[in-house]
């Protein structure tokens, strides 16, 4: 439960963590064993975007990602675990170089990833 209740008003116990830390927090601590990544990643989304937001956003780590008009970036590893429990994740945006580095022409992590999830036996990027 990552807000607690006091006599002094609501305790975040998450305050001041990043996503990941708050994932693993919640898998590990405040979830049953029987509890997948994905029941994870729902029940962070869900923290993330409920009204007393509890969870710091997925921004990469680098935190200088500019956001695109028309889509959030988010941190490549968050992208990569929204791939392994649902392959219909868009590979474009996992690819994007803008999650994981500030240099819009450094490809380098970008190529190798496409080919390691390619041999893996991903093919739905265009």
């Amino acid at each position: 439960v990552p807000m607690m209740q006091s006599s002094q008003g609501a305790i975040n116990l998450l305050e001041d963590k990043n996503w990941v830390t708050v994932l693993a927090m919640q898998l590990w601590y405040s979830k049953p064993p029987t509890y997948t990544i994905a029941d994870a990643l729902n029940a962070y989304n869900m923290g993330y975007s409920a009204e007393e937001c509890y969870a710091e956003t997925r921004k990469p780590s680098y935190k200088h990602a500019l956001a695109t008009e028309t889509k959030p970036v988010y941190d490549l590893r968050y992208d990569l675990l929204q791939l392994y429990y649902k392959r219909t994740h868009c590979l474009e945006d996992t690819l994007n170089q803008i999650t994981h580095t500030s240099d819009p022409m450094d490809f380098r992590l970008s190529w190798l990833l496409l080919q390691t999830i390619s041999a893996l036996g991903y093919r739905h990027c265009s």
